[in-house]
């Protein structure tokens, strides 16, 4: 328990750095760069909250018992319809993100104290956060898959690439775009940060499980 616990720790505290960085890559954007991208990432997760989160929540207890008893095609097809029902909803939401993102931050925080320029900058962000909405939301699903397993050592692993890819992404938006739209680009190193640990994650349950 304490080791698959340690392993478990590190990829929180991995995932902490990322968002540290990200953080202080933004405020040094200024011009309210790191509140915008702050009100973008609340907006991208209440999909995934409601949605996938859900949905995992109602599996799980099976696929844990599946793991337990070693019936990995069982494992196999209780992921893979949590990937097919999260998409299923989270593919238009995602599209609509992509689509509406601008209007729909304009629509919440265009007022009060608020400027039109932080409302449009917000938009932008959220837009960007709809190409990672997917990934990331499969890339959850997977992990539990790990974690039905009794393994947290690989999740672990496959959390520090993710984490290094997501530190990535954000030092080269902010080298290559100045200013407080680095955050848009910091969005969407994130989505492939995600992608990233979407495949590898697949990839090694598949070696594992056979096809998710």
């Amino acid at each position: 328990i304490a080791t698959m616990a340690g392993w478990t720790l590190l990829s929180v505290a991995a995932a902490q750095v990322a968002v540290v960085v990200v953080n202080r890559l933004a405020l040094a954007a200024g011009q309210g760069a790191l509140g915008a991208y702050a009100n973008a990432y609340t907006l991208f997760q209440l999909p995934y909250a409601v949605v996938t989160v859900s949905i995992v929540t109602g599996v799980l207890p099976g696929l844990s018992r599946a793991a337990a008893r070693r019936d990995l095609s069982l494992v196999t097809a209780e992921l893979s319809r949590c990937l097919r029902l999260s998409g299923v909803v989270l593919l238009p939401v995602a599209a609509l993100l992509v689509v509406l993102g601008p209007h729909l931050a304009t629509a919440l925080f265009a007022h009060g104290n608020a400027t039109p320029s932080a409302a449009a900058l917000t938009g932008a962000v959220l837009a960007a956060y709809g190409l990672a909405l997917v990934p990331f939301c499969g890339y959850q699903v997977l992990l539990r898959g790990f974690y039905a397993l009794q393994d947290t050592r690989t999740p672990a692993l496959i959390g520090l690439l993710v984490a290094a890819a997501t530190i990535g992404g954000a030092v080269v938006s902010a080298w290559l775009v100045p200013g407080p739209r680095m955050v848009v680009g910091v969005a969407v190193g994130y989505a492939l940060a995600n992608c990233a640990g979407f495949l590898v994650a697949a990839a090694v349950l598949r070696g594992r499980l056979g096809r998710v």
